[in-house]
C-alpha cells in the first residue's frame, strides 16, 4: 500500500506504523552487465529458502536501486545508465526491475546516486526527476531518493543545510508536479549526516523523510552511539521520519569509516534504529563493493566481523514487525451520468450521479482540450459533492471533462464518460417549449 508520514514515523492507509528494512544494490547498470543480472540478485536477496547464517531465508521489505548518472564523480562506466532524452535505461532496466520487485512484495527506492555538491548537478537531476516521476507516479511501492549524498560545504551546519534545501525543494516540487503520493527521501549535507537543521528549516511539502547514512566511523565517534551524528538524527526526528538508506560494516575493512563488528556497531545501531522506528537499507549486496555481504562465489559472509549474515538474520527476525497491514485495493465504481449543466463567461458547471460506494472519499475532475486524451486534474482537494464548477477556463475554447471517484484508501476509479463544453458568456441559443407556461410574474 501507499505509505505516508505522520510525525516521526511512516504509516500505511490503515494507520499502522511501518518500518521498512532492506538492502541496497550498487549501480544497477553494473549489476545487470557484470554481476549476474538484476533479476538474479533480486531473487538471491528475496530467497526465503536460503539457510545461510542463522535464519532460514531472506525477508527484505525494501530494495534500494542505485541509478548512477553519467556526470557523477564516482560514475561507473556502464553503457546502461540514464541519459537525457533516451528511454533505454527506463525501458530495459529500471522499469522491469521495479515491476519484478513488486512481484516479490518489496518496496523500491529509486536512488539518484550522486556524491557531490547539489548545485553542481542541477540540470541532470532536474531532467531525471522530470522523466521518472510521472512514470512511477502510480506505483505505490516506489519511493524516490532525490540525491544520494550532498556535500555542500559551509560555515556551519545550518548554512550547509540551507544550501542543500534550496535544490531539494526544487526537486521535490518537480516530483510532486507529477507524483502526488510517493514517499520522498531528502538527504542532508556532509554525505547525509547533517539533518538536524531540517527540523527548524523544513521543506514545504508532505510525505518527506530525511536520509541518514551512518557507518562505524560515525557511530563509534566518542562517545559511541551518543554523539554529534546521533544527536543530528534525534533532532531531525522532532520534525521528520528518518530513513537510514545506508549502513554497513566489516572487521577487515581498511577504512576506519567502515571498520566495525556486530558487537561494536551492527547490534547497537540496530537497537538505536528500532527504538526510533527508523526504516533502513544495508549497503551493500555485493562481493567487491565495500563493505561486502558476499564472497566472490556469492556465498554469504557470516560471523562477528561480517554484515552479510547479520543483515539476513536481522531481516528474518523483524519480518513480521511494523509491516503494512492489509488494506482495500479495490477501486470504486466510475461515476455515471456526467453532464454539463451550464456555461457562462469563463465558467463551466458539471453534475453527475452520486457514487454509491460505501468507502467513497470524493471525486477528481479532469479536463483536456483534446477529446479522449490528455486530461489533467483541475480540482485541488477532493470534491465532496457530485457537482463542480470550473472557473479556470477561457471563453471560446472547447474543453473535454471526465470525473473519477476516490475511496478512503486512495484507490481511484476509471474515468466517467466524457462530456464537452465551450464557455463564452450568455448563450445565444433560443429554445421553444410547447405547452410550457411562465409561472412567475415578478
Amino acid at each position: 500500500p501507499w505509505l505516508h508520514t505522520e510525525g516521526s514515523v511512516l504509516k500505511d492507509p490503515a494507520g499502522n506504523t511501518v518500518v521498512l528494512r532492506g538492502i541496497d544494490f550498487v549501480d544497477i547498470g553494473a549489476v545487470e552487465l557484470w554481476y549476474g543480472g538484476l533479476n538474479n540478485l533480486i531473487d538471491r536477496v528475496t530467497n526465503q529458502n536460503d539457510p545461510q547464517g542463522s535464519s532460514p531465508g531472506w525477508y527484505p521489505k525494501v530494495i534500494r536501486l542505485a541509478c548512477y548518472p553519467p556526470d557523477a564523480e564516482d560514475f561507473v562506466d556502464s553503457p546502461l545508465h540514464f541519459i537525457v532524452g533516451d528511454d533505454t535505461f527506463y525501458n530495459t532496466l529500471l522499469r522491469p526491475a521495479v515491476d519484478y520487485c513488486k512481484t516479490k512484495d518489496v518496496y523500491v527506492i529509486i536512488d539518484l546516486h550522486y556524491v557531490a555538491n547539489t548545485f553542481d548537478h542541477v540540470p541532470v537531476t532536474n531532467a531525471f526527476w522530470t522523466y521518472m516521476a510521472p512514470r512511477f507516479a502510480n506505483d505505490s511501492h516506489v519511493i524516490f531518493e532525490l540525491f544520494q549524498e550532498p556535500i555542500n560545504d559551509g560555515a556551519n551546519d545550518t548554512e550547509r543545510w540551507l544550501s542543500v534545501r534550496t535544490d531539494m525543494q526544487n526537486w521535490y516540487n518537480i516530483v510532486r508536479t507529477y507524483a502526488p503520493n510517493n514517499l520522498i527521501l531528502v538527504s542532508g549535507p556532509s554525505y547525509s549526516q547533517i539533518i538536524g537543521p531540517a527540523a527548524d528549516y523544513p521543506l514545504t511539502g508532505n510525505n518527506i523523510a530525511m536520509v541518514s547514512h551512518i557507518y562505524p566511523g560515525h557511530w563509534k565517534t566518542s562517545p559511541a552511539g551518543n554523539n554529534w551524528y546521533t544527536a543530528s538524527i534525534d533532532k531531525c526526528l522532532t520534525r521528520y521520519p528518518v530513513f537510514m538508506s545506508e549502513w554497513g560494516f566489516g572487521s577487515s575493512e581498511r577504512s576506519r569509516f567502515l571498520k566495525g563488528s556486530i558487537t561494536d556497531y551492527g547490534l547497537p545501531l540496530q537497537n538505536f534504529r528500532e527504538a526510533r522506528k527508523i526504516s533502513n537499507s544495508a549497503w551493500v549486496a555485493s562481493y567487491d563493493w565495500r563493505p561486502t555481504m558476499f564472497e566472490t562465489d556469492w556465498t554469504l559472509q557470516v560471523g562477528e566481523g561480517f554484515m552479510g549474515g547479520f543483515t539476513k538474520d536481522m531481516l528474518y527476525a523483524y519480518r513480521n514487525s511494523d509491516q503494512p497491514g492489509t488494506v482495500d485495493v479495490t477501486a470504486p465504481n466510475a461515476p455515471t451520468g456526467l453532464l454539463v449543466t451550464g456555461t457562462g463567461s469563463q465558467s463551466v458547471s458539471l453534475n453527475w450521479n452520486d457514487n454509491t460506494d460505501a468507502d467513497l472519499a470524493g471525486y477528481n475532475v479532469y479536463r483536456s482540450t483534446t477529446p479522449g486524451s490528455g486530461h489533467v486534474q483541475v480540482n485541488g482537494s477532493l470534491v465532496n459533492t457530485s457537482n463542480y464548477t470550473d472557473n479556470s477556463v477561457t471563453n471560446g475554447t472547447a474543453y473535454y471533462y471526465v470525473v473519477t471517484a476516490v475511496d478512503t484508501h486512495s484507490n481511484e476509479s476509471a474515468d466517467s464518460g466524457e462530456v464537452s463544453a465551450t464557455p463564452g458568456g450568455v448563450s445565444t441559443n433560443v429554445y421553444n417549449f410547447t405547452g410550457v407556461n411562465q409561472a412567475n410574474t415578478n
